[in-house]
């Protein structure tokens, strides 16, 4: 049986990316992993802010399938644009390029649980 559907909020922060967070999966871009989150239902991923310490912050969204971790259908994060999951899958969420600066952090995005 699944949950009702509806839009799940996350929030997370640290005071230190390099002690806080591990680093993607195997074939995952980006320096480190800020989340990821099962989808029971189909919907969007829409990461509203971001405070990342990186000379470079693209981020990217990869879902996890019977074959490994590979690009969800748009996998480059915009804030505030949503990009599309899939109910039945666990989705990962990372952001970085360049070298990592070690400092503090936060997330704040939605998705469907």
């Amino acid at each position: 049986m699944l949950p009702e559907h509806q839009q799940v909020r996350l929030n997370r922060s640290g005071s230190n990316d390099c002690v806080d967070l591990a680093r993607p999966p195997e074939g995952v871009p980006g320096v480190r992993e800020y989340a990821r989150f099962p989808a029971h239902h189909d919907g969007a991923l829409v990461v509203t802010a971001a405070k990342l310490p990186f000379a470079d912050n693209p981020g990217y969204l990869y879902q996890l399938t019977p074959e490994g971790w590979l690009k969800n259908e748009v996998d480059y994060i915009l804030l505030r644009e949503p990009l599309p999951v899939r109910g039945g899958f666990w989705y990962v969420v990372t952001f970085g390029g360049g070298a990592d600066l070690c400092g503090s952090w936060s997330v704040d995005a939605t998705h469907p649980n």
